[in-house]
């Protein structure tokens, strides 16, 4: 991260051949050591980057924004605010140029060259100096600026010493001399330090070289030694100051963690204590608490912990010692004497500092690397760069502003003119009022609720369940130091006089009136402001307050609010607006309508509520007096003040407007919005959007709107619908302060036809023509597709998909194990389509796609692979819980599916009615209920439509696997099912086609005989189709088709009678009677779901404990390879040679060439593998392991002995695997002897970083 001081770090070092460290764990100390130095831009030589694999490893250690590698040279950049681009330099590889700049423009571009130069020859060293010189001169103030280059690197050639013109040619020597200063070349800070050391010869060969202008802007600068385990170079950093500041200090902010501190709490606490008597001193409740606030103020400044940082202190000052005893310039005996001893101080702290970061880096990894989701977000994804305002255009002149004080004028401007009331209309408001119900008011129980008292428990449980990383407000005190003091026993009583006070009569405390607003960037042209999303920074002692306030009111208010209006409502839920519109343009399609949806743009929705029309509405649903002047007195005399790049304005008044992020703004919204509401849903003479309903129900009530807070759809029947649309936004306009802008409304087909006379009437209103299904995409209403054609749907499937496959690059850079990926993939990535699945129609082959690159992504790198659908068993059973995306889809319409079978109708919403009637359409008997239309598919009709909301609930039930033996319906009950639902061909029968047997119910050819059993009818029975009836019974008699079981049973009288006893009472709902049950008390979750269609089956191998295997702490290298032979996947010769002969030739092991690779050979039983299991385990067990024994345990993740000595096996196999995995394979690819007393070193390193 970029200070706000626009302060850039530099670090370069010879890194000695950063791909041949003797060995592999001084690589990754040497890397973690650079990235603890806190640099933005990191120079590295004689790198030894010479293969793509190399170059992407290195790139991964440093965990890198972006970088650039050559054979001998590296460029890093650690930091997201930056962007590098490479300048070819086509003669050489020993020299690297790149163009940087910030994302944000904070400061002007600039240039960094990174020089190598040949070690050995003084000749080669002077051609390629000049070939350098000659071929960046002709860049010079054309493609690159001398004045804002940086040159750094190992020069290899000492300007203190003779010859130096035999090392470069004059005109390069020159040229750093007129136009660059030597950072490192200062005689009170480094003469005489060396920058290159081997054995007793000292030399400075390294150099950073900065533009002349850049002298008085260098920050800091520094020569360090570095461990000589790691490099025999010294490390070079500069820090400049690149431009002059644009970012402001912004508010203080109190630090959360300290409170995790005992000693901070208690220290705190006293603090308290001891204030407390000078409380009797202030004049009022409120003054009171304002004293405390400067008491938590500054005990959080003043306090720090020191402790953290000590060996960071300890490297500074040996660091500073060695350059003082070098400066001294002592005789060479003293300096062989004393600089060793210096240097082994300093090497082993470093070294500590790094084994420390990969210890706690380790272990966090593996407590919550691959379960958390949070951690692997914040871990993996790219930081985002905060925004800063470059240039704004004031609203008043039109002028482009770039200086704080111009744009702290025009935000200022902009908002006073937002947040200042304009006048509006008491008739307005009255004709709104008038058309509300009557009975739309509070009950007295719930006036009686808002206003009593909140208790002490209220006010601390409040405080307690308070989000642990929201910002503050401008007191900058976060919410733990409130917690501190609403438990403190002295001021629980002040803590209830402050709420109660504000309760009851709007007194607040001074601080809780003052916000802070931050700009967040919206679409479009971001020089306008109005293309800023303001977002205010409340104290979080008011938002305490205004959390218990908001519980309350939406608890009350829930009966006011319309059920079209799904925003900020418990229990409501936004995929209903989606249903509900897809069922719509499903019908509007089928039958060829006119209907239009209307999408609504409020400009500033929450921002121009007017605080008189506010309180009227508030009046008018009988909100107690007290509570609209507590919340009038909250809202409408804040100070404001704009925080503009870190520059804090002068405040401005907010008089009307909801602040957004105040917890009580969404449903004080939704008050305000609902009178707009009501008068189109109370309107008699608009028509909206018929749905449709069965010929024997009563009419279903018109969708006329749906809303999710200020999102808006109404539905138009024709241009009169229209007129009166506009008739009702008028008014509403002018009663609240609303503004709807026309141009950013946009407007649909239902049935995706292209109408003229809807084109003409929006246009003519300043608003864009309908979309329909000539239009190139789909539009999108709260997350959902509205397409109108195939290809409108392709390609937003197409373009999440794309999004999709670009998540999983973006997480494959990060090492993880299979578990890590399964937890990204489900949280992560799949995340990410469900909102869209639940609703959107897919067919098969875009689901496979979808598995498809999950799969690649979960099996990265992994061949042979392991099943997808072995993948998606529970851990517990072998998988890894990944979630199939066919599954999921199906489970997401567990939520329709409950509410039509769960509820009576009485007790259904709106939606539901309409959902249950848009089933009813794909029956294939009139008399057909919902029961038999869910569990047959026998009684549907056959789907002539694409995949549509239907097909996407019926798919899913027809998944549920429930026997007809479980649900045994009646003789009664069986008379209305589809006569296709009870037969089977017989095994042995020749196939036939009855096509007029589809159309039939049981009962138009079975009839009960007598109370308890089923028969054929006869011609005595009145049958009205003896053809089939004939037919029927003639496959019967001919062993052609086979009653079911459950059928069977009830055709015999011998057995009917002990099934059922009131046999002729017909009841379908037995028929989901069995879902309903299984899925009881698990309401809506779609575990239950897919437990129900796909119960869990134990592993191919079932004696291996799985719980021990995820349990035991190892690393993820290890975990892949152990998992991959859990499951036969291990990639060894004989197995990949069965699967891709021409890819592996032959069955032996390639490391001693004389057995058939299976999986025992290749993790211990070759000779050279088998030395590395005996040389760990030999120290550890005091004996040589029994090499049989222990793979048996390896494939059954099982170990003999207690819990503790179970774990420390199963963490030392992992670690001996992970060692074995990885010379194995450095052998097959880079030519590397597969030595076993290095490999068992490395898997000892592997152990003790474990802490087992």
């Amino acid at each position: 991260m970029i200070s706000r001081n626009n302060h850039i770090t530099f670090l370069s070092l010879n890194c000695n051949g950063l791909a041949k460290l003797r060995r592999p764990s001084a690589r990754a100390s040497l890397i973690r050591f650079l990235r603890q130095q806190s640099a933005h831009i990191i120079t590295l030589q004689e790198t030894h980057a010479s293969t793509p694999t190399l170059k992407d490893t290195f790139h991964k250690q440093f965990c890198a924004h972006q970088s650039f590698w050559t054979q001998h040279c590296g460029i890093v950049l650690l930091s997201s605010a930056l962007h590098m681009h490479e300048i070819p330099l086509d003669f050489t590889t020993r020299a690297q140029l790149v163009h940087i700049q910030h994302t944000d423009n904070a400061f002007h571009d600039f240039y960094v060259l990174n020089v190598y130069a040949p070690a050995h020859s003084k000749r080669e060293r002077y051609q390629f100096f000049n070939s350098l010189y000659q071929h960046i001169a002709p860049l010079v103030n054309n493609q690159i600026h001398t004045d804002r280059l940086f040159i750094m690197g190992d020069f290899n050639y000492d300007l203190q010493r003779s010859g130096l013109h035999l090392n470069a040619p004059s005109t390069w020597l020159t040229w750093l001399d007129l136009h660059f200063f030597n950072c490192t070349r200062d005689e009170l800070h480094f003469d005489g330090i060396p920058t290159y050391r081997h054995s007793n010869y000292l030399s400075t060969i390294d150099y950073i070289y900065a533009p002349s202008q850049f002298s008085s802007s260098i920050h800091h600068k520094d020569i360090s030694f570095v461990n000589n385990e790691w490099t025999d170079h010294a490390l070079l950093s500069a820090t400049f100051t690149m431009g002059p500041p644009k970012l402001g200090k912004g508010f203080w902010r109190g630090n959360p963690l300290l409170f995790q501190q005992p000693s901070f709490r208690r220290q705190l606490n006293d603090a308290l204590t001891s204030h407390y008597p000078r409380l009797h001193d202030m004049p009022s409740p409120q003054s009171q608490w304002e004293s405390i606030k400067g008491i938590l103020t500054h005990h959080l400044k003043t306090h720090s912990r020191q402790q953290a940082d000590w060996r960071k202190k300890q490297l500074s000052a040996l660091q500073s010692k060695r350059n003082r005893f070098l400066r001294s310039k002592p005789p060479a005996a003293i300096r062989a004497w004393r600089l060793p001893i210096m240097e082994r101080q300093i090497a082993t702290l470093q070294q500590e500092m790094v084994d420390v970061q990969a210890l706690r880096a380790g272990q966090r990894w593996r407590e919550r690397g691959e379960t958390s989701a949070g951690y692997l977000k914040r871990t993996i994804q790219d930081r985002q760069v905060k925004r800063s305002i470059a240039t704004l255009q004031h609203p008043h002149t039109g002028a482009m502003c770039s200086t704080t004080s111009d744009m702290h004028s025009a935000v200022q401007c902009f908002y006073q003119e937002l947040y200042s009331p304009e006048p509006i209309s008491t008739s307005a408001m009255d004709t709104m009022f008038t058309q509300l119900p009557s009975t739309l008011r509070l009950e007295d129980s719930d006036q009686e609720d808002l206003v009593r008292a909140f208790s002490l428990d209220d006010l601390q449980s409040a405080a307690s369940r308070t989000p642990h990383h929201s910002s503050p407000g401008p007191d900058g005190l976060p919410y733990q130091a409130w917690r501190l003091v609403f438990t403190h026993p002295l001021y629980t009583n002040l803590v209830m006089r402050v709420y109660d006070d504000a309760l009851q009569h709007g007194i607040f405390p001074s601080s809780w009136n003052d916000t802070c607003m931050c700009l967040l960037p919206k679409k479009g042209d971001l020089t306008n402001l109005a293309n800023w999303r303001p977002i205010s920074l409340i104290n979080c002692d008011a938002k305490i307050f205004t959390r218990l306030l908001n519980a309350r009111i939406i608890n009350a208010a829930s009966s006011l609010i319309t059920p079209y209006q799904s925003g900020f409502m418990p229990g409501r839920f936004i995929g209903v607006n989606g249903l509900l519109t897809r069922i719509a343009m499903e019908q509007a399609s089928q039958q060829g309508s006119t209907e239009l949806g209307l999408l609504l743009d409020q400009e500033k929705a929450y921002d121009r509520v007017h605080p008189d029309y506010l309180r009227a509405v508030l009046l008018r649903f009988g909100f107690p007096a007290s509570i609209i002047h507590t919340i009038c007195a909250l809202f409408f005399s804040t100070s404001i003040h704009i925080n503009v790049n870190g520059h804090i304005s002068t405040p401005i008044q907010q008089l009307r407007g909801l602040r957004q992020g105040d917890p009580l703004s969404p449903i004080l919204f939704n008050l305000a919005l609902e009178p707009f509401l009501r008068t189109i849903i109370g309107d008699a003479n608009f028509q909206g959007f018929q749905p449709w309903q069965s010929a024997t129900s009563s009419p279903l009530p018109p969708i006329k709107l749906l809303a999710y807070a200020d999102d808006v759809m109404v539905f138009l029947k024709d241009p009169m619908d229209f007129e009166r649309l506009l008739s009702h936004v008028a008014c509403y306009q002018r009663a609240s302060n609303a503004r709807f802008n026309r141009q950013k409304t946009q407007a649909i087909s239902l049935s995706g036809a292209t109408h003229a006379t809807w084109s003409q009437v929006l246009m003519s209103n300043n608003m864009p023509a309908p979309h329909d299904r000539l239009s190139p995409s789909a539009i999108t209403y709260l997350g959902y597709p509205l397409a109108s054609s195939t290809h409108q749907l392709q390609l937003f499937l197409d373009q999440l998909l794309h999004d999709l496959s670009t998540a999983c690059k973006q997480h494959s850079q990060r090492t993880l194990s299979i578990r890590g990926r399964a937890t990204v993939a489900n949280s992560l990535v799949l995340s990410r389509v469900w909102h869209v699945l639940r609703l959107t129609p897919t067919t098969t082959v875009y689901l496979n796609r979808l598995k498809s690159i999950i799969g690649k992504f979960l099996m990265r790198n992994m061949f042979p692979r392991i099943a997808f659908a072995t993948l998606c068993r529970l851990r517990s059973y072998g998988g890894i819980a990944i979630l199939d995306p066919a599954t999921q889809q199906n489970a997401l319409q567990l939520r329709w599916i409950q509410e039509l079978l769960s509820f009576s109708t009485d007790e259904w919403l709106p939606h539901t009615h309409v959902l249950y009637h848009h089933l009813l359409r794909d029956r294939r008997f009139s008399d057909g209920d919902i029961h038999t239309l869910l569990r047959c598919q026998e009684a549907r009709k056959p789907s002539t439509r694409e995949v549509s909301i239907s097909t996407l609930i019926f798919r899913a039930m027809d998944k549920i696997n429930i026997d007809w033996d479980i649900i045994q319906p009646s003789p009664a009950t069986s008379l209305l099912l589809p006569l296709n639902a009870i037969w089977s061909t017989a095994d042995d029968a020749t196939s036939f086609r009855q096509p007029g047997f589809k159309n039939l119910l049981v009962g138009d050819l079975f009839v009960l005989d007598g109370t308890s059993s089923l028969r054929l009818q006869t011609r005595a029975d009145g049958c009205q189709y003896p053809l089939l009836l004939s037919r029927f019974r003639t496959h019967m008699d001919q062993d052609r088709l086979k009653l079911h079981s459950f059928f069977a049973r009830l055709c015999d009288h011998t057995q009917a009678t002990h099934v059922h006893t009131s046999s002729r009472l017909p009841d379908t709902s037995i028929l989901t009677s069995s879902f309903v049950e299984a899925m009881d008390g698990n309401m809506w979750r779609s575990k239950t779901y897919r437990k129900l269609i796909a119960p869990d089956n134990p592993s191919d191998n079932s004696s291996v404990s799985w719980t021990t295997f995820w349990r035991t702490p190892m690393h993820h290298t290890a975990r892949n390879v152990w998992y991959r032979l859990l499951h036969d996947r291990l990639p060894t010769s004989s197995r990949v040679h069965h699967i891709a002969p021409a890819f592996v030739t032959s069955h032996l092991c390639r490391i001693c060439l004389t057995t058939c690779d299976d999986d025992f050979h290749f993790l211990m039983g070759c000779p050279k593998k088998g030395e590395v299991w005996q040389q760990v385990w030999r120290p550890i067990h005091c004996a040589d392991p029994d090499l049989s024994s222990l793979f048996q345990c390896l494939r059954t993740a099982q170990f003999p002995g207690s819990a503790q000595q179970q774990r420390q096996q199963a963490t030392l196999c992992s670690c001996i695997l992970q060692a074995i995995w990885c010379a194995h394979w450095a052998f097959i690819f880079n030519n590397t002897n597969f030595i076993s007393t290095a490999v068992a070193a490395h898997a000892s390193h592997l152990y003790s970083s474990l802490s087992v």
